[in-house]
């Protein structure tokens, strides 16, 4: 399943293979429009070019990453395009994260120096401090309506796989992971993404994510690369998802599912009580069609899609469009909406076992999109597939993948008329007394029941047997109401033997659940 016949394209047509220069044409063409907006402070293109420039000047040179200590402040956003400016690659670095898992990233991304913006914990000051690394502390934002200086000539043009930032996520031995992406990567992403999402000049995109995130380099770059305005909450705003719509007049809002619990919670889930938002993107976890439709009902006049991607895929490298009709919403098996069709520099295929354009299994990609392999090379083992679908030899997979091997996602996929349907992770596909359990179809399951809000299922391994349980926000209901409800639904070995009542489901940072804080609840 292809997106378009050559991956490469895409570059071609923007004219541009790095970041700064995509912004340096918005400055260019849109430098009176407003670049960035907090409640408190706004920066034109011009304005931001100006101190972009301005702070590029106290980053050293030739350092192929530079980390930046991440907060919602203007600062932050400016230092982001400061350090691609100069050709660095950015490492971006929650002043919340653990003290360990901050040594960690700044380890094992061999960076030398980070820059700081905002205010952060005496401890973290401490570890900078003592680490031997340079910081580049940035206090002011000149916040003027002209600007003396010219903007400067067009940014040069990169090799194509110059890396553009890194992320890190959680490694299953407790390592993070680092995931680096190129401005190849990004700039075939936005082609799609500007496209496809209907992002001009006029638009204003909402920064519901940390920068540790990777949906935030959708949010930056996709208003940076138009002229649009990035909408920055300030304090607990993101918290109250209609308010920020309405109140900072966002055309384009991009979230995860949990979000409109969140908003359903507050009942701020009016009918039509969001009137000008133009375009609503979740993605990061399975959207279930009856949240779609209570979004749907506040914002009558908004485009819904339902995206989806692994960070190794660049951001997002799938989605689908709701019909404007609820109506005509696809039924799938799941409660979920479907994931859609690929961007155009992305090709995939389904893969069951020696099964190939298979009507179910993993989703592996390859393509314009996809990254380069992990940071560290041991990380690449049982990730990839060569171009005839073999598996890659541990030797292979420790040097870079080439660019027609296949990144195996770890996703269940599932051909839904024209459409995929994402069914959940393979790796929660669980084995429970010699029977496999898929932990989303429990959770699909339950979240029919009326009243129930968020679900999440867990396998609990005993030391005498496994066990299943499951957690539900919304209604409290008596334990054998809800297991009568599923008995009718699942076979008996997919009951769980523990239901429990949860104020609200537990979130990492990326408003996803945390499932390892439920497993500590179950123990």
């Amino acid at each position: 399943m292809n997106g378009e016949s050559d991956p490469q394209s895409p570059l071609q047509e923007i004219g541009f293979n790095n970041l700064a220069a995509l912004v340096q044409q918005s400055v260019h063409r849109f430098g009176g429009n407003y670049a960035i907006e907090t409640s408190t402070t706004k920066l034109t293109y011009e304005q931001l070019w100006h101190e972009s420039s301005k702070l590029a000047t106290r980053i050293p040179g030739n350092q192929s990453r530079i980390g930046l200590l991440t907060s919602k402040d203007v600062l932050t956003y400016v230092a982001y395009l400061s350090i691609l400016r100069k050709g660095s690659s950015v490492v971006p670095i929650s002043s919340k994260y653990p003290i360990d898992r901050i040594t960690s990233i700044i380890d094992l991304a061999h960076i030398e120096t980070v820059i700081t913006c905002g205010e952060f914990s005496a401890e973290v000051s401490e570890v900078l401090m003592n680490s031997g690394i340079r910081v580049v502390q940035v206090n002011t934002v000149e916040n003027h309506h002209s600007v003396s200086e010219e903007p400067p000539e067009a940014t040069s043009r990169f090799e194509q796989d110059r890396e553009a930032y890194v992320l890190f996520t959680s490694g299953s031995t407790g390592v993070p992971k680092g995931v680096p992406l190129s401005h190849n990567n990004v700039c075939n992403f936005l082609y799609t993404a500007i496209r496809r999402y209907g992002i001009t000049s006029q638009s204003r995109l909402s920064q519901n994510f940390e920068l540790t995130f990777d949906v935030s380099v959708f949010d930056i770059f996709a208003s940076w690369s138009t002229g649009a305005t990035l909408v920055v909450p300030e304090g607990n705003e993101s918290l109250h998802p209609v308010q920020y719509v309405t109140r900072r007049r966002l055309t384009h809002y991009t979230g995860v599912p949990s979000h409109i619990l969140r908003a359903k919670s507050m009942r701020s889930l009016g009918e039509a009580s969001m009137p000008d938002l133009q375009w609503s993107i979740f993605c990061g976890a399975p959207l279930a069609t009856d949240l779609a439709a209570l979004w749907a009902k506040a914002a009558t006049k908004s485009v819904l899609v339902n995206a989806y991607g692994p960070a190794e895929t660049t951001i997002l490298c799938c989605s689908f469009q709701l019909p404007s009709e609820v109506s005509q919403w696809p039924w799938t098996r799941n409660g979920t909406v479907p994931i859609g069709e690929p961007f155009d520099a992305v090709e995939l295929m389904i893969r069951d076992g020696d099964h190939l354009d298979a009507e179910i299994g993993e989703l592996c990609t390859r393509g314009g999109q996809r990254f380069t392999g992990y940071l560290n090379p041991e990380n690449n083992v049982g990730k990839f597939l060569d171009a005839t679908f073999s598996e890659t030899s541990d030797v292979e997979a420790r040097s870079t993948p080439p660019k027609e091997h296949w990144y195996r996602t770890g996703d269940l996929i599932e051909r839904s008329g024209n459409s995929l349907l994402c069914l959940g992770r393979l790796d929660r596909q669980v084995k429970v007394n010699g029977f496999r359990v898929e932990l989303e179809e429990i959770e699909a399951r339950l979240r029919r029941l009326a009243g129930i809000n968020e679900t999440a299922a867990i396998a609990v391994h005993r030391p005498d047997r496994d066990e299943l349980a499951v957690f539900y926000s919304g209604v409290q209901l008596p334990a054998q109401i809800i297991l009568n409800h599923l008995s009718s639904l699942l076979p008996s070995y997919s009951m769980p033997k523990h239901v429990s009542w949860i104020e609200s489901l537990p979130l990492n940072q990326n408003g996803k659940v945390d499932y390892s804080v439920l497993h500590q609840l179950s123990d």
